[in-house]
């Protein structure tokens, strides 16, 4: 059996992971499915929440397992989990970007979201005077969740909470010989509104990873496609390093 840590993107929380942690369960694995500061049921009020919160939670989620575990990260999880690698490689067997930021040393989620030519979300996002970011009425759909079903748009709609203004903005740190040492999986999602195709290949040129699924989805596989996106983390769970 094989832990994987299912790390939300920005807005959401765990609740997203509600379709596809029972499957992993049902294949055998242990499924960690937390929270980042100010998200789902977290109190931490947005303003007080920096993008270092949202690694130290994630570390102290690995800290506690007795071994590597598969640190999945969506969208701007991405960010996050490469951040646990550098800080922890030993620790993680491998990592799993879900359509998510997979930056270079010194480049934030931000930077990506706003030179994205394929993408429809940097116009969608609204800044508020606290910093914190929205979705702009009427884009939560057309953006992340085009391929979902009517009852998850609800969901999510009622669910997404405001995201705290240094989370998008702060650079990764890494460096070959921590991070670079870990495993690299990229499951990329072919209808993604969010996050472009073209932009996530191209991450991907300049961090290769061992491994490459891809779906038929949007940015929200773990709604609209939740069987097939399981079967490609349990086949990455399944290969013990």
């Amino acid at each position: 059996m094989s832990t994987c840590v299912l790390v939300h993107g920005a807005w959401h929380g765990a609740w997203c992971w509600y379709k596809l942690a029972p499957r992993l369960e049902r294949a055998g694995h242990a499924v960690c499915a937390p929270d980042l500061p100010a998200h789902g049921r977290d109190p931490t009020p947005a303003t007080a929440v920096t993008f270092e919160d949202y690694v130290d939670r994630i570390e102290s989620v690995v800290e506690e397992r007795n071994e590597p575990v598969a640190l999945v990260g969506h969208s701007m999880g991405g960010a996050v989990v490469t951040q646990v690698a550098e800080r922890y490689p030993e620790r993680i067997e491998t990592l799993v970007y879900l359509t998510g930021f997979l930056l270079p040393d010194g480049i934030a989620p931000i930077d990506i979201v706003r030179t994205d030519e394929g993408s429809q979300l940097s116009p969608a996002i609204e800044t508020h005077r606290n910093g914190c970011r929205t979705i702009r009425d009427g884009a939560v759909e057309r953006v992340l969740y085009h391929d979902c079903d009517a009852a998850d748009v609800w969901l999510c709609q009622s669910l997404l909470r405001p995201e705290p203004p240094s989370s998008l903005t702060t650079p990764v740190e890494t460096t070959s010989e921590r991070f670079g040492s870990v495993p690299r999986v990229f499951v990329e999602c072919r209808d993604d509104r969010a996050f472009s195709p073209a932009a996530q290949a191209e991450l991907r040129k300049e961090l290769p990873c061992e491994t490459v699924f891809s779906l038929n989805a949007g940015h929200a596989p773990f709604f609209a496609t939740p069987d097939a996106l399981a079967e490609c983390l349990v086949s990455v769970m399944s290969v013990r390093r």
